[in-house]
């Protein structure tokens, strides 16, 4: 996904009650798994909390409802690490779409799904969403390939903060 300010500005001034380096942190393009990974004695886990087969009617999405309709397949796992506080992300693959690599999903385990499957290559960032709740940052990411979708919901602490990073980094066009 293209970073353009005109595009982006409306959905990212729902930030603007964060601190700087909350929200830097939050529009960071770079993959968060290996945003997270690569701090230096971080000891850096992927805790799968659920994974199953449901329908999206059932499922507590926070954001545009309208994109997800069907049967899929339901993942939630915390993302810890020792300097940061703990960020959790849900996902949703529409079962229809599963094909290729996707099918491995259920044996996937504490791997990330970003490292796994998630890469430049094959899927794309289509469209971000954000939206900012009493104690949490939710940004909804959607990423197409020319069969498939996927939906990453990543929560973050309204307090979480990653000082490694500046605007300029933030903005790359990266995963």
């Amino acid at each position: 996904m293209k970073y353009t300010y005109l595009e982006n500005w409306k959905r990212e001034k729902k930030l603007s009650s964060l601190n700087y380096y909350t929200k830097l942190a939050v529009i960071d393009n770079e993959s968060l798994t290996k945003r997270l990974s690569k701090e230096k004695e971080n000891n850096f886990r992927v805790i799968v909390k659920e994974q199953c087969l449901v329908h999206s009617k059932n499922l507590n999405h926070t954001n545009n409802r309208s994109y997800i309709n069907g049967l899929g397949i339901y993942r939630s796992v915390r993302l810890e690490a020792k300097n940061f506080k703990n960020i959790y992300a849900k996902t949703f693959l529409p079962v229809k779409y599963l094909k290729g690599k996707e099918r491995y999903i259920r044996i996937l385990g504490s791997k990330s799904l970003g490292s796994y499957f998630l890469n430049a290559k094959r899927f794309k960032k289509v469209d971000i969403f954000y939206s900012v709740d009493d104690d949490q940052v939710h940004r909804l990411i959607i990423y197409r390939n020319r069969s498939g979708v996927i939906y990453v919901d990543e929560i973050f602490p309204k307090d979480f903060t990653n000082k490694s990073i500046n605007l300029f980094q933030a903005r790359r066009k990266r995963r």
